[in-house]
């Protein structure tokens, strides 16, 4: 598995399971990468546009920020695939269960009360937030 991310986040990307990392403040990672079977784009936009390069032919393109395009999918060769997540009560209490034992870690970059609604948004938007932005009452 490769993972990128910027040099300070190199050790939690291993930690999640990747073999090699590509800093993105480095190098381009279609620069580096070609063949592989599958991208998970969690960036959307001109990552996402950028990593059908790295795809082999019958490779897929799976995406939880934008549709992917369905003409680069045929350009490339490749199939792209949309997921949507819907919440549900009993799976969120599944989850829940699962972070109160400790099987399931959540990483959290800040917590702000809700007041500082405008903060957390602008922080989201930005790309950089180094985990869950959660806020309180």
């Amino acid at each position: 598995m490769i993972g990128t991310g910027s040099g300070r986040n190199e050790e939690f990307v291993r930690k999640l399971g990747a073999d090699e990392f590509i800093d993105y403040k480095k190098a381009k990672f279609e620069d580096k990468v070609s063949g592989v079977d599958v991208v998970f784009d969690t960036v959307g936009g001109d990552t996402q546009e950028r990593a059908f390069q790295t795809l082999k032919r019958g490779g897929v393109l799976v995406s939880t920020v934008s549709p992917p395009s369905a003409e680069k999918s045929k350009e490339f060769g490749v199939t792209v695939a949309m997921v949507v997540m819907m919440a549900k009560g009993d799976q969120l209490a599944k989850i829940n269960r699962l972070v109160e034992s400790g099987k399931l870690k959540v990483r959290v970059a800040t917590v702000l009360p809700l007041t500082e609604v405008k903060k957390a948004h602008q922080l989201s938007s930005s790309g950089h937030a180094d985990g869950k932005i959660i806020l309180r009452p």
